[in-house]
């Protein structure tokens, strides 16, 4: 049982773990030309504060929306409620950015439930009550590293900090269990044919 649970959870940090690498590879370039037009834009505040987020954060920012995850600004001081009380929370944190693609929901979906599936296909007699645990299991550890990234993909200057909202982090864990759930459940058909 136990063995089984620490099995769950690193299928579900390898799924994360998955997720972020593959929205790195399909959307790093485009978030480098877009910071690179972003910071020739002196008109900007994230211009006039002279330090843009790392290209890594803004790739998590994406990976989380890809969960339902908003991007939340929120102003640390006066200053920064000064400086952020015109801006369109999703757009800043966001930096508008022109290459997000609905196809990007599909990267949770695909990962989640290939994952699920692998996990359950592995699990020595399986039976719907163990595809339940499986999905549990695995949800607590992707949840675990889906918090984790939340607080360390934060990016704070200036009196405002934009970082994934962390009331939204609920939605992430609930997707994660139903596709994981999901890829668990085409395993047993499978087992069932094979007895």
């Amino acid at each position: 049982m136990i063995k089984r649970i620490f099995a769950g959870i690193s299928y579900g940090v390898i799924s994360y773990l998955l997720g972020v690498i593959t929205t790195f590879l399909l959307v790093a370039s485009k978030v480098e030309q877009l910071l690179a037009q972003t910071g020739a834009n002196s008109g900007s505040l994230v211009a006039r504060a002279s330090r843009t987020p790392e290209v890594w954060q803004i790739i998590m920012w994406v990976f989380y929306s890809e969960h339902l995850v908003s991007i939340k600004v929120d102003s640390t001081s006066a200053l920064g409620a000064v400086a952020t009380s015109g801006l369109d929370q999703n757009t800043f944190a966001l930096y508008g950015l022109r290459f997000w693609n609905p196809g990007l929901f599909l990267i949770p979906v695909v990962t989640i439930t290939l994952i699920g599936f692998i996990f359950s296909y592995r699990t020595p007699d399986l039976d719907l009550k163990s595809v339940v645990g499986n999905g549990i299991v695995m949800s607590l550890g992707y949840a675990l590293f889906g918090v984790i990234g939340a607080f360390f993909s934060t990016y704070a200057i200036i009196g405002f900090r934009a970082h994934p909202d962390y009331a939204g982090l609920p939605i992430m864990a609930t997707i994660v269990l139903v596709l994981s759930l999901v890829g668990g459940g085409l395993v047993i058909p499978l087992t069932d044919s094979a007895n």
